[in-house]
């Protein structure tokens, strides 16, 4: 049977489903178009093979519209890393526990 085209889609779309899972947000539109674009492919695919026997999807364009998604997740991933070390270096440290801790058996630094 092969149907390496219809394969090659949905695995990534796999990939892309993944990403979507981890998200703390909503999907973004563009998201949801690009499923529904793959999934209307995907059945498009299925019906020819039903009629004629041969599959019949280019999935190239899709692919590259998840792909798409893949790049702009990474961008906004990159993004977060980026401001959460820009805060963590403006932020103060902590004293290290060695400037905290006193020898002394009253101290009650908690350390």
């Amino acid at each position: 049977m092969g149907f390496a085209q219809i394969a090659q889609l949905t695995h990534e779309m796999e990939d892309v489903f993944e990403l979507l899972r981890q998200r703390n947000e909503g999907l973004p539109r563009e998201a949801i178009d690009t499923v529904l674009a793959c999934l209307d492919a995907l059945s498009g695919a299925v019906d020819s093979i039903e009629s004629d026997g041969a599959e019949s999807l280019d999935p190239a364009p899709l692919v590259e519209r998840l792909h798409g998604l893949v790049r702009a997740r990474a961008a906004e991933d990159e993004l977060d890393r980026a401001a959460a070390a820009a805060f963590q270096s403006s932020s103060p440290r902590p004293p290290p526990a060695s400037a905290c801790c006193t020898s002394s058996p009253s101290s009650t630094t908690g350390c």
